[in-house]
């Protein structure tokens, strides 16, 4: 899994991408964007938080979507969806956007393995 801590970088230029499209997200006292773990459907991968309470107008779920797939050096960022504020009792969860980021290079790996597998007659499944 790509940590946080190893990919600041990667995460602000990320941020700075659905910033500037208009998306307000929420960002640490430092000025660095909030960036959560999590793991979804088996995936490791990270969130951003709305900065505001509510769910995502459609002109930010367009916005967002425009940014993705994005590609940072040797990474490639793919947005997994949207998740809606959502609360219980005493209990608010804001808004998010999850994505999961992958090394170009283990994408082409993936990618020649399987080519010579099916190449060698080798079930893929």
């Amino acid at each position: 899994m790509i940590t946080t801590q190893d990919n600041t970088v990667l995460f602000l230029a990320l941020y700075n991408a659905i910033t500037k499209a208009g998306v307000k997200l929420t960002s640490l006292y430092d000025g660095n964007p909030y960036v959560g773990t999590a793991s979804y459907q088996g995936i490791d991968g990270h969130y951003f938080k709305r900065q505001l309470y509510g769910n995502w107008s459609d002109a930010e779920t367009v916005a967002i979507c425009k940014v993705f797939p994005f590609y940072h050096n040797d990474n490639v960022v793919n947005l997994h969806g949207f998740d809606d504020m959502e609360s219980d009792d005493d209990r608010f969860w804001d808004a998010s956007i999850t994505f999961d980021v992958t090394n170009r290079y283990d994408i082409l790996a993936q990618a020649s393995k399987a080519q010579a597998d099916y190449e060698s007659g080798k079930r893929l499944y």
